[in-house]
């Protein structure tokens, strides 16, 4: 899991776990989470609905800089 700020748009990661799902995937601290599975995100518990609602994995699309990239992420 990790530390999530509010921004304008979307969640802004402030942490990512050492050894979490996230980390293992690529999500990195400046990176802002702005969909789980195609679905906007606006809230820290969005976040863990979406992630407890999943089976084997969730898409993220994270904006690092001037891109937006998709990152898959394993759960369990």
């Amino acid at each position: 899991a990790g530390t999530y700020a509010g921004a304008r748009e979307g969640l802004l990661i402030q942490e990512v776990g050492e050894g979490s799902a996230a980390a293992r995937a690529g999500v990195r601290p400046g990176d802002v989470l702005l969909a789980i599975n195609g679905t906007p995100v606006q809230s820290v518990e969005q976040v863990r609905g979406a992630v407890k609602g999943a089976e084997k994995s969730v898409a993220l699309l994270v904006q690092r800089g001037g891109d937006k990239i998709f990152v898959p992420v394993r759960i369990g």
